[in-house]
């Protein structure tokens, strides 16, 4: 596999380890009403992540619409995360960040 998808892999299975990290994590917060878009968010950011890796590595016809999507929930994602403070919602809006990134730099 070229270097560009490897690293576009690495970007995404980054991401979805730390969504399902967070979300699994938070699911248990007693404030969880705080953070509920986010946790939301994790969830599905990490699954199409999950997608995404599969669409790229099998060179999928539908890479491209995917690639764009993971794009935009990673950006969603990021949004969220750095409206909290706390290191772990910034670590993990720079994570979704550089997916987004990764996404759109291979797309």
């Amino acid at each position: 596999m070229k270097t560009q998808v490897l690293d576009l892999i690495h970007e995404l299975g980054n991401c979805q380890a730390a969504c399902n990290n967070y979300f699994n994590t938070f699911l248990y917060e007693k404030n969880i009403h705080v953070i509920k878009d986010c946790i939301k968010l994790d969830k599905k950011c990490a699954e199409i992540c999950g997608l995404n890796i599969s669409s790229v590595t099998s060179n999928s016809f539908i890479k491209k619409e995917v690639l764009k999507l993971c794009t935009i929930i990673c950006k969603k994602c990021v949004g969220e995360w750095k409206k909290f403070h706390y290191d772990h919602c910034q670590e993990c809006a720079w994570i979704c960040e550089g997916s987004g990134q990764a996404c759109k730099n291979y797309a």
